[in-house]
């Protein structure tokens, strides 16, 4: 099962459902070639940015994400990592190093 590995976070920790929120909203920017998704939910609002920078860190590596999220009950801001491997290889397109759609960029 794909994972989010968090490097920095700040406020609420991350339960699962917002975890597994995060890694399909990151997952998707990859697809799409998209370094900003605002998120508008019923139970929560926020921000998902990257640049698409590669880290690594030990046997950790990927695409760093920052995501702010505020709910009623709870805010956080968290910057994380996602693994490109872990998308099927045919969802994403690369082009100069970067995840894109043809017709998106």
């Amino acid at each position: 099962m794909p994972n989010i590995y968090c490097l920095i976070m700040s406020g609420n920790g991350l339960t699962d459902e917002i975890r597994n929120y995060l890694l399909g909203t990151a997952q998707k920017m990859l697809r799409k070639g998209k370094k900003r998704l605002i998120i508008r939910e019923d139970w929560c609002d926020g921000l998902v940015t990257t640049k698409f920078k590669n880290v690594c860190f030990g046997a950790i590596s990927g695409v760093v994400f920052q995501a702010e999220i505020e709910a009623s009950e709870f805010k956080t801001k968290v910057v994380f990592v996602v693994r490109p491997g872990e998308i099927p290889i045919e969802e994403v397109v690369w082009n100069e190093g970067m995840p894109y759609e043809p017709g998106l960029n």
